[in-house]
């Protein structure tokens, strides 16, 4: 009887610490929290390699415009949230050191 006494406050204690943990975490908007780790408005440069579904490339198209893709649209989520920009342009395989679009 004492055994199964002691898991039941055991039990209580821990769900009374994540409820409080989860009542910290609620009440921390996503902005708050991303205001302090942003950039800024800076712009960075990203090499990317035509890989589909991951990464689109269209030469009919100009700028960032030319790339879609699933990575594309992950680094501009991730650029809304860190407050800042990303220009893409197509790497060269046979010059991985190549800043050429």
């Amino acid at each position: 009887m004492t055994g199964q006494l002691l898991s039941l406050l055991a039990l209580g204690g821990l769900a009374s610490v994540l409820g409080t943990a989860t009542d910290k975490v609620t009440q921390s908007p996503i902005n708050t929290v991303t205001q302090d780790i942003g950039f800024g408005g800076i712009k960075f440069t990203m090499a990317v390699h035509e890989e589909h579904p991951f990464v689109f490339f269209d030469e009919t198209k100009t700028g960032n415009d030319r790339f879609t893709g699933v990575t594309i649209e992950l680094s501009q989520m991730l650029c809304e949230l860190l407050e800042c920009e990303l220009d893409y342009y197509l790497a060269d395989e046979q010059n991985p050191e190549s800043a050429e679009a």
